[in-house]
């Protein structure tokens, strides 16, 4: 009996081992031998990206894609073409170049959301060209033009620029459509006359740009924001209910211009026939003005002037004012006019004129108007005073 106890205990020891065996030999049947390979990269790379090698290729398709050498495009060829919205073209840090009568380098009509980055542009007819309704992005991209017909980069509403240099010795520079936004980005004229460096629609917001040498350095329309700004050889002109702070104009016909309800403040402008033209409900504030020949800021009705500096540096016209108001309802408060004939010049009744300082104006005040009294620091006794030294 004991003997066939210990035959079936050693039995079941058995039966169970292979039982063991049998469901370890289960798990690992449960996939391949052979564990698989790395992905295989698609024609567009592991990214899923797309490559672009040659001039001319038509982009009809939403994705994002890349360039895998420089483009060189041939008479009336354009570099890429993109007939579909959501596309991004990242240029991979090559080139895409024409031949100087070639068409367009990046071309983008009536799509949207496209993007454009990291590379170069030159020697198109027009390098980069998206009419409306556009949304157009473009950063870090250096662009080159010389087309007196095309602006280099010609693109609709709601675009987004940074980041980009454009050389444009013919053409104008960047034009855009309203709701643009700009930021970063440098557009040197060369001596161009006659065109325009940054144009941007209504309700753009403009900042820390460089415009030197255009016939007009920055121009935006309606509700235009622009800051930290700095141009070179030609001015500013914004529409009405703009703001334009922190700029600095050099060397101008007429250094900052704004339509009506628009606020200037703190910009310096220099070495300009006329310094700051406004229209009118427009405050100008914290601004320096140096001119030398013409007028310092001229304000129409409903205007402010507040805590600015003229230096009307007599020169071509010795007889211009340093402040010149036409219209009524204007106040010309704490500012302070250095060299010059005339300091403040009243076209009309109803302007307010006090605490101001003035040195070395001939005239200080021309036309009637509520205006302070005048005197020495030491000698004025009214706080409205105006003080001559």
């Amino acid at each position: 009996m004991s003997t066939w106890l210990v035959r079936f205990g050693w039995m079941a020891v058995g039966v169970g081992a292979l039982y063991v065996m049998t469901a370890l030999a289960g798990v690992v049947s449960g996939g391949p031998l052979d564990p698989p390979g790395p992905p295989v990269a698609s024609p567009g790379g592991i990214d899923g990206r797309i490559p672009v090698s040659t001039a001319g290729t038509v982009i009809s398709e939403p994705g994002s894609y890349y360039l895998t050498k420089d483009l060189a495009a041939g008479t009336s060829q354009s570099g890429v073409v993109i007939t579909t919205d959501d596309v991004r073209l990242d240029l991979n840090g090559f080139s895409i170049t024409g031949n100087g009568s070639s068409s367009y380098g990046v071309r983008a009509n009536f799509v949207r959301r496209i993007a454009v980055s990291n590379g170069s542009i030159r020697g198109f007819q027009a390098p980069v060209f998206a009419s409306a309704p556009s949304q157009l992005t473009l950063e870090d991209l250096s662009i080159a033009h010389n087309n007196a017909g095309l602006p280099a980069v010609d693109v609709g509403d709601g675009s987004v620029i940074r980041n980009v240099q454009v050389q444009a010795t013919a053409g104008g520079g960047l034009r855009l459509g309203a709701f643009a936004d700009v930021d970063g980005c440098s557009v040197d004229g060369s001596g161009n006359n006659g065109d325009t460096g940054l144009q941007v629609g209504a309700h753009s917001n403009v900042r820390n740009c460089l415009v030197l040498d255009f016939d007009v350095g920055i121009s935006g329309g309606l509700a235009t924001q622009l800051s930290d700004c700095i141009v070179r050889y030609s001015g500013i002109i914004v529409g009405d209910t703009s703001t334009v702070e922190r700029c600095t104009v050099d060397e101008a016909g007429t250094g900052i211009e704004t339509g009506a309800a628009s606020v200037v403040r703190d910009c310096n402008v220099r070495n300009v026939t006329w310094g700051i033209y406004v229209g009118g409900g427009t405050r100008v504030e914290r601004c320096t003005v140096g001119v030398y020949s013409g007028l310092g800021i001229f304000l129409q009705g409903n205007g402010l002037a507040l805590e600015n500096v003229v230096d009307s540096r007599v020169g071509i016209d010795p007889n211009a004012c340093a402040f010149n108001v036409t219209n009524s309802a204007s106040r010309i408060e704490g500012n302070q006019i250095v060299n010059g004939l005339y300091g403040v010049c009243l076209g009309s009744s109803g302007n307010t004129v006090y605490r101001n300082s003035l040195r070395n104006v001939t005239a200080p005040f021309l036309g009637a108007g509520d205006i302070g009294p005048t005197g020495t620091a030491a000698s004025a006794t009214s706080p409205w005073a105006n003080i001559l030294y």
